[in-house]
């Protein structure tokens, strides 16, 4: 658990969605070493997908359409994890080999924001770093926020 008392969760899940059950992963307790550091755009929102503008010669304004249910372009969004411990780098193999397949969902206790992501861009090898006497690894990891924004949990 983070020093601050929340929880990061992720979990296999449908193209959808759609939670698969026995997937569930406490991000800080069934990764040994792995903790979480931030994640930025969590709070961003896409590009409307479905707002339409139309210009004439004739009218001064621009007309516009917008849809009853807007959708967003998806986002990216960053996360940064540290791995500590004996077993860091068979700790990051095993995370980045599990959030790569497939589709999963991330949610938290501190933001109360869920989102559904796959990961398509390439993750660089992990930047070994030391506290003091203690080596860790920092690892930058961006995933595609599939429906452009966060969910309310």
């Amino acid at each position: 658990m983070s020093d601050h008392g929340y929880k990061f969760y992720m979990q296999e899940c449908t193209k959808d969605g759609v939670l698969i059950d026995g997937t569930l992963k406490d991000l800080e307790v069934d990764f040994d070493g792995m903790r979480y550091a931030k994640c930025e755009g969590i709070d961003a929102y896409g590009k409307a997908k479905n707002i339409y503008f139309e210009t004439f010669a004739d009218s001064e304004r621009v007309r516009a359409y917008i849809s009853d249910n807007i959708t967003n372009e998806a986002t990216k969004i960053k996360f940064t994890f540290y791995f500590t411990g004996d077993n860091r780098q068979e700790t990051y193999y095993d995370f980045v080999e599990y959030i790569r397949n497939g589709y999963h969902q991330y949610w938290d206790t501190a933001r109360n924001r869920k989102f559904t992501f796959v990961v398509q861009d390439e993750i660089k090898p992990a930047t070994e770093k030391w506290h003091g006497s203690t080596p860790y690894l920092e690892v930058p990891i961006t995933v595609q926020n599939l429906k452009g924004k966060t969910e309310s949990i």
